[in-house]
């Protein structure tokens, strides 16, 4: 509704995640889809982050790596992205805020999800 534009950053493969997002009927919710396909490096390595924000024409440092483990937020950190953390209800929300993010949340529901 902003106009921001997003992105997915994840561990599987490109095709399987753009898959698994058409399937979900959310696809259509990002600009670009980057998996981390060969040569890259899967997270906390900063590849997928920083590819999906070149893809967007934005700079890393600008960046927002919203992700629910430590290696999502060690991604964002390498990146130089600020990391969200989505505990996934409140039993959950001391342990994300033991990953060290910059913000937690306890769904996402914020984001009409």
């Amino acid at each position: 509704a902003r106009g921001l534009p997003l992105a997915v950053a994840t561990t599987k493969p490109t095709a399987r995640a753009t898959q698994q997002l058409l399937a979900a009927g959310l696809l259509d919710a990002f600009l670009w889809v980057q998996g981390t396909d060969p040569p890259m490096r899967p997270k906390p390595a900063k590849d997928v982050v920083v590819a999906a924000c070149a893809a967007l024409k934005v700079d890393p440092r600008r960046a927002v790596m919203i992700g629910d483990t430590s290696r999502d937020v060690g991604a964002a950190r390498n990146a130089g992205s600020k990391a969200v953390v989505v505990a996934y209800g409140p039993h959950r929300l001391q342990v994300a805020r033991g990953l060290g993010p910059d913000v937690v949340l306890p769904t996402l529901a914020v984001f009409g999800v």
